[in-house]
């Protein structure tokens, strides 16, 4: 699996979350849904995904606003890796897709979180976190 190569000066900053929150929810609107190539799910991509990731401490990390310059081909390209049951911490059934970016001269591992909603039969993004890779 090769990289997606992001570069730092692409990476717009923002003054306040609020901003970074506008910023992805406007990415959201005009993608809409996300097909994944490796299993032909479409993923739905929703304001309230937009805010639920970007209120966390880390979505003002370089590399977590990178992911989102680059979403629909670091969703559309990346590899389903796990199945997870709902439980007490997770409302909804998920699956785990992976996924590299490359910032810099930096690696991070991409671990996206997609909730499966049974009543509606649909993929909604959940999140994601980042590993950095080290040599």
């Amino acid at each position: 699996m090769e990289e997606i190569v992001i570069k730092k000066n692409e990476i717009p900053v923002f003054e306040t979350k609020k901003d970074l929150s506008n910023w992805v929810k406007k990415i959201f609107a005009e993608l809409k849904t996300v097909t994944i190539k490796d299993t032909g799910i479409s993923v739905i991509l929703t304001g309230s995904g937009a805010d639920r990731e970007t209120q966390k401490r880390r979505s003002t990390r370089e590399e977590n606003k990178a992911v989102f310059l680059k979403f629909k081909e670091i969703l559309e390209t990346s590899i389903k890796l796990a199945e997870r049951k709902a439980d007490e911490r997770h409302l909804h059934n998920q699956e785990i897709y992976f996924n590299k970016i490359q910032l810099d001269n930096n690696i991070y591992e991409v671990e996206i979180i997609l909730d499966y909603l049974e009543k509606n039969k649909e993929y909604r993004y959940a999140g994601h976190k980042l590993n950095k890779i080290t040599h």
